[in-house]
Parts: structure tokens; sequence; C-alpha cells
């Protein structure tokens, strides 16, 4: 269970209260968790596998404010209330070298948070201004687990303008030149791509000679040549 990360088991699940087998995206879904008491979850909690996630206080995303406000615009540095899946958290909106976003409009942003916060890659969420409480817009996630920056840096927009298609080998590319280097293992780790898939496209990256590969690490092959002239 993520924040506390204790472990349980999954006697069985239940949609609409019917025993499944099997749960879908869309369903309405109830848990029967052994070995956790009522007290020990909270809203916006997240049940995963085997597989790890992580935590971080900024995101990248993709925001699109609603047509229909058309005496709002939202400012650089505003606060407001993030949504995504039950979980609700104030957040400070970053915006991509503009003052502000006009109603309808669709840009990049960083969404700063003063907690650490787990999602996952293209997980959409939505956003409320806190007084008057109000819903201005939503939008994709980007990058769950992004370095903090300021759009000033052109190459920033350029990282997200290819994170944006959500191409499996330009996601895996952009991962390395944000890191430069990373462990197989937590290569998209906050995603829904599965390990087969990564594999898939590391392997035929590598054998283009656009990664370097070790038994456990993906580099990133501009900062690798870089070393070696040095």
């Amino acid at each position: 269970i993520f924040p506390s990360y204790k472990k349980t088991r999954l006697r069985s699940l239940q949609t609409y209260k019917e025993k499944v087998e099997k749960a879908f995206p869309g369903s309405r879904v109830a848990l029967n968790l052994v070995g956790m008491e009522k007290n020990e979850l909270h809203r916006g909690d997240i049940v995963f596998g085997t597989k790890q996630i992580k935590a971080s206080k900024n995101i990248d995303v993709q925001i699109q404010l609603l047509p229909q406000l058309k005496k709002y615009s939202l400012t650089n540095r505003s606060e407001l209330v993030f949504f995504t899946g039950t979980k609700e958290i104030l957040a400070k909106a970053i915006l991509n070298q503009k003052k502000y976003f006009k109603a309808g409009e669709k840009g990049f942003a960083q969404l700063r948070f003063k907690e650490p916060l787990a999602t996952y890659l293209r997980d959409l969420f939505i956003l409320r201004i806190p007084s008057p409480p109000k819903t201005i817009g939503g939008g994709l996630i980007v990058d769950p687990l992004a370095h903090k920056h300021h759009f000033k840096d052109k190459d920033i927009l350029r990282f997200l303008q290819k994170r944006i298609k959500f191409d499996l080998r330009e996601l895996v590319l952009t991962e390395l030149k944000k890191n430069i280097f990373i462990k197989k293992d937590n290569l998209l780790i906050n995603s829904n791509y599965t390990d087969s898939e990564i594999r898939e496209v590391v392997e035929s990256l590598k054998k283009e000679g656009k990664i370097i590969t070790t038994n456990s690490w993906l580099i990133d092959k501009n900062y690798w040549q870089e070393q070696i002239i040095k």
C-alpha cells in the first residue's frame, strides 16, 4: 500500500456486490485486503503489486482550460486544488514561459506539491480554484517524476513536446536525457507499460546505438561520449 508500503494480500474482488476474478478500468471495485485495518487506509492510497512506484513533489503536465470560463485566466504560480484518482491536494502551477493561460487554451506546466505524490504517466487530472471552489480544467500527466525546473530553458519545452506523443521509444530516450543514467528496473517505473514492452524497446535502441547499457544500468549516449572525450 502506498505511501505506507505496508504489505497485504488480496483475498477477493467485488464489483457491485458480486465476486469477480478480474476488474477493469472504469469499474467500481471493492478489495478484501488481509491484515489491513480501516484506519490504516486513507483516501488516495494506492494498491500496487511487485512493481514499485515512486512519489515526487513535482510533475510535468499538459493543462487544458475549460472554454466556457470567459472571464478566467490561469496565472503563473497560481495555487490550485489537484484531483487525480481519489487524491485531492494543493498544487502551485508554474506555466510554460507564459504569464497566463486563457479560457480554452492548452499548454505545458509544472505542478508543485508540498508533499510527495505518486502519479502515473498519462494519468488524467482535474484542476479547481480553491475559493470560491470552481473547476477550471484538467489535463494529462507527461512526467510523474519531474525534476524541479523553470521554463526559461527551451530544452524543457522540447523535452515535453517529445513526451506528449506517448511513444515508448521517445519516453525511454527522454527518461535518459533527464536522468543521464538509470537502473533498468527503475525505467518508467510510474507507468502502465509492461516490463517486456520496455525491454523490447531498450534492446531495439541498443542495437541502433542510441543508448548505452550495462548489466543493470542504462546510460544516455551523449553523456557517455562526452565523458570519453574528457
